[in-house]
């Protein structure tokens, strides 16, 4: 009985999903007769290059074509399709790597004609996979083949592929198929094979087969044998080891959170279920990138939260460099979750540095100068009452004007006094960047605000051993009294976590001496 991969294998060129402008070009350049003697597909795996290349020598040696395209019943087509055919050999590169293979199968025998066929072909599958020598021995015969003599090669590395080779070729670039096509040509199977399915599993394997349909086709396979033709979601979740959306959200949280202990837990389930660890580190990592995506009103999604959205994207690229790390290793889940800890590490460190800042015998001024620093976000909701909504919007808007700009709001307080809204900037460099942007920043405030604000832009007052803002003195004045304040720099003291701290802080850092 034929598997389903084989048995749908595309057989014209209208049955290749996804590869739509190489059929078409193909086909036309059949129609018009104008052949060329060499041919190189190139692109991911299961996309449809080895297909493609079979349909093309059928097409070319068919005693009856369709309008281009092989009519699949005289003997050639069916020699063809079963790999019988003497006039089209198909050399597996990868199994015949020497130069003297090269020499036996092809250089010796393509000046030979066609048995009975119009044209002499020759398919080479892999062919990235051919020693330095045996290319050299095959491309005086790939520039100046016989007429009757067509070369189709194949490959999934087309870097290994000397430039001589394909130079001398018309190469067509394969792409992965897009997961809608390819969920539509499996429900099409579903359908002529009586298989009972949900769209969501579909999706699934679609996901899972990483664009190639060979795969999807083998997944559909396994998977409809063990439901009995009835395939859920959840049965493809347990065949593949594919996480919930549900295990995600709650991996990501504890991400988030920085909390070891959840993240600990998630992995001992992942390991007790028996799901794919590297897949859990792809939908992760998926699903942060979507996160930023949404909180910069590209998509829709909902549970995001409030957060910067470029932590979002920090996060995303990190998790693709463990998966990259850790594809290869004996142990894939321990490694995971093991370099899951230092995404979260420097993280870690610096809050527990802050709170301690905090908590310690620091006056109460120069702990609201602390905190304004380090804050992530800026404080409309709190100063300006009701508008915080719309200073989120404002936010966002700048974000896509200028990064740089978007975090020094972010890391600027502001203020909001009758008409004017005050932007205290932590540094000059802030001020004068801010300063820049000012209208911009009253048109966005214009936009999403019902009430118009004119911009004024400050530099916060720094608290240190030289000057003291006089409102402050007054407030504080039974707080500051016997005490003196030294820049740590100065006071020649060292820590390996003060760099992280100057970076947050940005040098305007004091410690605090009772007289």
């Amino acid at each position: 009985m034929e598997s389903i991969a084989v048995k749908y294998r595309p057989k014209v060129f209208e049955d290749l999903v996804g590869q739509e402008v190489i059929s078409k070009t193909i086909s036309n350049s059949i129609k018009s007769g104008k052949i060329h003697h060499s041919y190189l597909f190139y692109g991911p795996r299961g996309c449809g290059k080895t297909s493609t290349a079979r349909i093309l020598a059928k097409s070319l040696n068919c005693q009856s074509p369709v309008n281009s395209n092989p009519c699949n019943k005289c003997v050639s087509c069916l020699e063809i399709t079963s790999g019988n055919s003497v006039d089209v050999v198909e050399i597996d590169a990868a199994s015949y790597t020497q130069v003297q293979n090269i020499r036996d199968v092809i250089i010796d025998n393509v000046n030979l004609s066609p048995s009975r066929d119009k044209y002499r072909i020759y398919i080479l599958d892999e062919v990235h996979m051919l020693s330095t020598s045996a290319f050299n021995a095959l491309l005086k015969t790939v520039e100046e083949p016989p007429e009757h003599a067509i070369f189709i090669m194949a490959t999934t590395e087309i870097h290994k592929v000397p430039l001589t080779i394909v130079s001398r070729c018309q190469t067509f670039k394969f792409k992965s198929i897009p997961q809608k096509l390819m969920v539509e040509r499996l429900a099409q199977i579903c359908d002529i094979e009586k298989i009972k399915y949900e769209k969501k599993a579909l999706e699934l394997i679609a996901v899972f087969s990483g664009g190639a349909m060979r795969d999807a086709l083998s997944i559909l396979e396994k998977i409809a044998s063990f439901s009995q033709n009835n395939i859920t979601a959840q049965n493809v979740s347990e065949i593949l080891g594919y996480p919930s959306e549900e295990l995600i959200k709650s991996l990501s949280d504890a991400v988030i959170e920085r909390n070891v202990a959840k993240i600990h837990s998630v992995f001992e389930r992942i390991n007790e279920e028996g799901i794919d660890p590297i897949s859990v580190m792809k939908e992760l990592r998926d699903y942060y990138a979507k996160c930023f995506l949404a909180l910069n009103n590209l998509i829709k999604m909902e549970g995001v939260g409030q957060y910067n959205p470029f932590l979002f994207s920090k996060l995303s690229r990190k998790i693709n460099k463990i998966i990259d790390e850790v594809k290869y290793s004996d142990n894939i889940s321990l490694l995971c979750e093991t370099f899951l800890y230092t995404v979260v590490d420097n993280s870690v460190d610096l809050e527990s540095i802050i709170k301690k800042l905090e908590n310690s015998s620091l006056s109460e001024p120069i702990k609201d100068e602390l905190r304004s620093e380090r804050k992530m976000e800026a404080e409309p909701q709190k100063n300006a009452g009701g508008w915080g909504e719309a200073w989120k919007k404002v936010l966002s808007a700048m974000a896509k004007e200028s990064v740089a700009v978007y975090n020094m709001l972010l890391s600027s307080e502001v203020k909001i006094d009758k008409d004017t809204l005050i932007i205290l900037a932590k540094s000059n460099l802030d001020f004068d960047m801010i300063t820049r942007h000012k209208d911009l920043i009253e048109k966005n405030i214009s936009l999403y605000s019902e009430k118009n604000y004119k911009v004024e832009v400050a530099v916060k007052k720094k608290i240190d051993n030289r000057t003291i803002a006089a409102d402050s003195v007054k407030e504080e004045k039974n707080e500051l009294e016997g005490v003196k304040l030294v820049d740590i720099s100065d006071d020649g003291i060292k820590f390996p976590e003060l760099d992280k701290i100057k970076k947050v802080f940005s040098n305007d850092i004091m410690k605090v001496i009772k007289k």
